[in-house]
């Protein structure tokens, strides 16, 4: 009885909200206090403390492309190799209603940015197809003169932040509402620090260097935000495309901590209401933030429930890991 995508009906409310949803590459909340690295992400403590949403959001993916295609589409894709692409998968997304479809059936101009490749993984192609009509990955900033710097990966994240600024003052000068979604990429394996960032003093460990540095780039980001009034009539969403990977080299830094599969929903905006739910998986996503931004829409979801509404669902959440 699923809507398909071609058929979804959306209106945003009177007075409508912006969207910027933010996916930290490889964050759990487990990241946020970590006894044996004092002082490791502390933005993302007081985020957590001030502007946490959800208790539990646990993750229900293993890899980028699944984070971002299960968050927005509401449910599990059975990828069966380690970046198996949208393009592979057997046309099993093409007709179901992601959060972009409805977004902008809604009449939200849609933007996602990104540092890495867009045809890594299918990114852009899956994007294309469910809404975004401005997608800006390593090749559109190659061919705007910025390049990935050397010894890092892609687009480095102090630049993605900053274009990010010039975007937003863009799309709020259009008057028209819009979603702006940012992926970051310091924080993916083995990890990235920039030179705009204080090294981490607890350890040379380079994957530890990185998540302190997206932090402090974070916190940076939103004050910029703040103080220049892009946050006006706009939902900030911050998560995660995944928790760490339970690798022996995180392990040998977060001990059992890897196992936590929890991930971060930060939601900050003027009036947000509380979750009626505090409980939910990363597939509870997008019919949660279509609540927070109050569009009505007749789309519906495989697993994804609004967080919002009242469920006797039970607390439990579907996952592809063997336990």
């Amino acid at each position: 009885e699923l809507v398909e995508k071609q058929k979804v009906q959306a209106r945003a409310p009177a007075l409508p909200k912006n969207l910027i949803l933010v996916y930290l590459e490889s964050v759990g909340v487990n990241l946020a206090s970590q006894p044996r690295w004092p002082g490791l992400m502390p933005t993302l403590e007081v985020l957590l403390q001030e502007h946490g949403w959800a208790d539990h959001l646990w993750a229900s993916s293993y890899i980028t492309i699944e984070g971002l295609t299960n968050s927005m589409c509401g449910t599990l894709f059975p990828y069966v190799r380690g970046s198996d692409s949208m393009a592979e998968g057997g046309g099993l997304a093409d007709n179901l209603a992601f959060l972009g479809d409805v977004v902008g059936a809604a009449g939200y101009q849609q933007v996602y940015m990104g540092g890495a490749g867009m045809g890594f993984a299918g990114k852009g192609e899956f994007l294309e197809a469910h809404g975004y009509n401005d997608i800006r990955g390593l090749e559109y900033w190659a061919s705007q003169g910025l390049h990935q710097r050397p010894d890092t990966w892609g687009v480095s994240d102090p630049d993605l932040f900053e274009q990010s600024l010039d975007a937003l003052r863009r799309l709020h000068a259009e008057n028209e509402p819009f979603n702006l979604t940012l992926l970051t990429i310091g924080t993916h394996l083995p990890g990235y620090r920039y030179d705009e960032c204080v090294p981490y003093v607890h350890s040379d460990d380079r994957f530890l260097q990185a998540l302190h540095c997206t932090d402090q780039l974070l916190g940076r980001w939103i004050g910029q935000l703040r103080a220049q009034n892009l946050l006006e009539d706009t939902l900030l969403v911050i998560t995660s495309d995944h928790h760490v990977f339970p690798s022996p080299d995180m392990r040998a830094l977060f001990d059992d901590a890897v196992y936590d599969r929890r991930l971060p929903l930060i939601v900050i905006g003027e009036d947000v209401p509380p979750p009626l739910s505090a409980i939910g998986a990363g597939y509870d996503l997008a019919p949660t933030v279509l609540d927070l931004l109050g569009i009505e829409h007749n789309a519906s979801f495989l697993l994804g429930r609004s967080l919002l509404q009242p469920s006797s669902r039970p607390d439990y959440y579907v996952t592809r890991y063997p336990d």
